[in-house]
C-alpha cells in the first residue's frame, strides 16, 4: 500500500497493482472504536479502492486495516493511519466586523 487520504465522506486507499474490491476488505477504527464503513468500491484508478465512510469523522487519528486481493489473486494486509485536522474556528463577531 503506498497510500491513504480522508475526505468528508470517502477514505482513498492507493496500491502499486490493480485491486479487487469486492474480495477486499477495510476496517477504520479511532479513540472510541471502530468506525462504520461502506461497501468498498471502486475508485477513479483500478489501484484506488475508495471506502466509503457512513458517518463523518471527528478530528483524531485512526488506524486503517486492510486486507486487499489484488486482479491477479494475490493477497496483501497491512495497516496505515490518517490524521483529521480540526476543523478551523468558526469567526466571532470581531473577526466579521474586523475589530483591532
Amino acid at each position: 500500500m503506498d497510500d491513504s487520504v480522508a475526505t468528508a465522506a470517502n477514505i482513498v486507499l492507493t496500491f502499486a497493482v490493480p485491486v479487487d474490491p469486492e474480495r477486499s476488505h477495510v476496517e477504520v477504527s479511532g479513540a472510541f472504536g471502530g468506525v462504520p464503513v461502506g461497501v468498498l468500491r471502486q475508485g477513479p484508478r483500478i489501484e484506488d479502492p475508495i471506502v466509503p465512510l457512513t458517518e463523518g469523522l471527528p478530528s483524531g487519528t485512526y488506524s486503517v486495516n486492510y486486507k486487499a486481493t489484488a486482479i491477479d489473486g494475490s493477497k496483501m494486509f497491512g495497516s496505515t493511519s490518517i490524521t483529521v485536522p480540526p476543523s478551523p474556528a468558526a469567526p466571532t463577531g470581531a473577526d466579521l466586523m474586523g475589530a483591532k
